[in-house]
């Protein structure tokens, strides 16, 4: 697995359900952020849900959701059926993330916070070069 470049903006959160946009630039040939799906998260039920831009889905992206499976089914279905889907640490990144929510029932803005500062260092940066 390779590095993938991910990031989750909140656009909702309900008494039930969480839901991020979810953006990386991996799939874009500038290398600008873009969104690749959404993340639904359910507090209730502590489940989440990812449906997939349709770059995610012409990309051949292995689904978050893969994870949730033991080992040797997952293996068994990334050497069968998803034989050729790539962008695997994505995934797995995007399910992590999703189930640490979940457990610490904690539900931040965006993640990861190292991409918080994006929009505010192009804010500064003429500034920065005065």
């Amino acid at each position: 697995m390779g590095i993938s470049h991910v990031k989750l903006i909140q656009v909702r959160n309900e008494d039930i359900l969480v839901e991020y946009i979810v953006q990386s630039f991996d799939f874009n040939p500038l290398g600008e952020w873009e969104q690749i799906g959404r993340l639904l998260i359910n507090k209730q039920e502590k489940t989440y849900e990812f449906l997939p831009s349709k770059i995610w889905t012409d990309y051949k992206a292995v689904p978050p959701s893969i994870f949730y499976l033991e080992k040797a089914e997952r293996d068994l279905l990334l050497q069968t059926q998803y034989k050729d889907y790539r962008w695997k640490s994505g995934a797995l990144r995007i399910h992590h993330w999703a189930t640490s929510f979940i457990d610490e029932n904690s539900f931040p803005l965006q993640f990861p916070p190292v991409f918080s500062l994006d929009s505010e260092i192009e804010e500064n940066r003429w500034e920065i070069s005065s």
